[in-house]
């Protein structure tokens, strides 16, 4: 199962659970391979891809996980179908990149108040 609050998407496929995100690490490796930062591949996406280009995205999704190859990725995406993929890794993108409003809410939170001892000095 994935996990949303972390960024991880799963899908199953050739026996096994997959685990997609884009950490750091996989936005760097996208961002070389596209030639494009990360808003320019968010716009990208909202304005339709090419099948290479969802190729490479699917590939940097599994790479902090799995560290397959594009062509493995490629083979994983005819197992899945196009349109799975797409979706997923959309949905992982989105996670990668919380709203500002996410995160006020999720800093606005109070700390836990520690509960107090009795009494005001040392024990006799």
């Amino acid at each position: 199962m994935g996990n949303p609050i972390k960024g991880v998407v799963t899908v199953e496929a050739m026996g096994q659970q997959w685990r997609m995100a884009f950490p750091s690490n996989s936005l760097v490796e996208l961002e070389e391979k596209l030639d494009k930062n990360v808003i320019e591949i968010g716009a990208m996406m909202e304005a339709g891809l090419r099948l290479g280009h969802i190729r490479s995205l699917f590939w940097a999704s599994l790479l902090e996980h799995h560290g397959v190859t594009e062509r493995e990725a490629g083979a994983l995406m005819d197992e899945l179908g196009q349109e799975v993929v797409a979706n997923k890794v959309a949905e992982a993108f989105i996670l990668a990149f919380p709203t500002a409003a996410e995160v006020v809410d999720d800093t606005a939170r109070p700390p836990k108040a520690k509960a107090k001892r009795a009494g005001t000095g040392r024990r006799s």
